[in-house]
């Protein structure tokens, strides 16, 4: 296999190149174990190696899903970072090819991947397990943080793909679910990102497709003090909304309502 070796290194180190090209072989295959690619990780490889398409041994890994692997390359000082020639990180490639990856996107999200990383074409990890209906890898994705709202080079957004509308729908309806549980959700304004995606808030399309965008709101308030206000006017400002439609949702879905409990004859009774 022709695998490009930092400067003298084959030379210097013609044993662990020998591994190192083991190692590129093997790990192209889905199929290998770990125990078999983690061996040679630790009789030591060139981390620097590259195959034709840029891509490192923690690519490889990523790709194929070899979770053990790429924790056992990020011990021995892979760079988490590395980008192959069309600018994917291991953490992208992971939620690209999430359906045998989910465990590897977390593992680097764990390690500390930068989940805003993009590709050549402008998509993110979130982009691509959207995409490709990863729902759990996408959920990792959100649950950390990850812009819903990112534009690829073609100012495209990933909830603007149709591919992705009945995804982010089923995800909705899994955290519609958990919030009506009583549990404040661990990322109380990503999540409710992610439960305003749909449809876009813009002007034609009814702003509560779940019906309980008030209750979001509170749980929001609950987990991390984040107020609504303060979501909304952060929406406005990234371009997620216009601020005619901050007010609008605020005074239609938060003020008034609260308005009208704190004028309800039954306030303070006992339930």
């Amino acid at each position: 296999m022709a695998l490009t070796f930092p400067a003298g290194y084959k030379s210097a180190n013609p044993q662990a190149a020998a591994r190192t090209e083991e190692f590129f072989e093997l790990g192209e295959k889905y199929t290998t174990p770990d125990a078999k690619l983690i061996k040679l990780v630790k009789q030591g490889i060139c981390l620097e190696a590259r195959n034709h398409l840029g891509r490192t041994a923690l690519h490889l890994a990523a790709r194929s899903g070899h979770t053990a692997t790429a924790q056992a390359l990020l011990a021995a000082g892979a760079e988490i970072e590395a980008r192959d020639n069309r600018g994917y990180t291991a953490l992208i490639l992971a939620s690209r090819h999430g359906g045998a990856a989910t465990a590897t996107a977390q593992a680097l999200l764990t390690a500390g991947a930068e989940i805003e990383a993009r590709n050549k074409s402008g998509r993110t990890a979130l982009h691509w397990a959207a995409i490709n209906l990863y729902t759990v890898t996408a959920k990792a994705l959100l649950e950390r943080g990850a812009n819903i709202y990112a534009r690829d080079n073609d100012g495209k957004r990933l909830i603007d793909n149709e591919a992705v509308s009945d995804h982010v729908e089923s995800l909705q309806q899994g955290y519609a679910k958990f919030v009506a549980s009583g549990k404040p959700p661990e990322n109380a304004a990503a999540v409710y990102r992610l439960l305003a995606a749909t449809p876009l808030l813009d002007d034609t399309a009814p702003v509560d497709r779940i019906g309980n965008l008030t209750r979001i709101m509170a749980h929001a308030q609950w987990a991390d003090k984040t107020k609504p206000a303060a979501i909304l006017s952060e929406m406005a400002a990234d371009g997620s909304i216009t601020p005619e439609q901050a007010r609008g949702i605020y005074q239609h879905h938060i003020a008034t309502p609260a308005a009208r409990r704190t004028h309800s004859p039954n306030t303070g009774r006992g339930r």
